[in-house]
């Protein structure tokens, strides 16, 4: 799902989407230009800040809260859990039923893996070695 379609869904703007990861609520996905995509754990976890926001709740009591699971996450606010995209790209992360391991494919035959449940900083780091790999496979 682009930035464009989840922000309409869960109705904020897409600024207000890239603040959330600038605060860190949100763990970056590698920036494909209008082709990037946000996966499951993105979504699900987009639309609970969202909801969180519009009963009053603050910045920082919703990073203490994202810290669980996706699934504790999913069952506690009432979200069912989406299927994990199959796709070549990496997603954001995986949901209840899924491996408790996120794959990030950095090149052809190798792989980093992220817990389900690793903070947003892990998050944020796993993000960065991808997008530093990537970059230098392609190049």
């Amino acid at each position: 799902m682009s930035a464009r379609e989840l922000a309409a869904e869960i109705g904020v703007s897409r600024d207000t989407l890239h603040s959330w990861i600038d605060r860190g609520l949100l763990t970056p996905v590698p920036f494909r230009g209008a082709a990037t995509r946000y996966g499951a754990s993105f979504q699900l976890r987009a639309r609970i800040i969202a909801k969180l926001r519009r009963e009053g709740e603050h910045l920082d009591e919703i990073h203490v809260q994202l810290q669980a699971s996706d699934e504790a996450l999913a069952q506690r606010h009432g979200f069912a859990p989406k299927p994990v995209e199959s796709s070549a790209a990496p997603t954001a992360g995986a949901i209840a039923g899924a491996s408790p391991w996120e794959r990030v494919e950095l090149m052809p035959g190798l792989e980093l893996h992220v817990a389900s449940s690793a903070s947003a900083f892990v998050r944020r780091v796993a993000a960065e070695v991808a997008e530093r790999y990537r970059a230098s496979a392609s190049g």
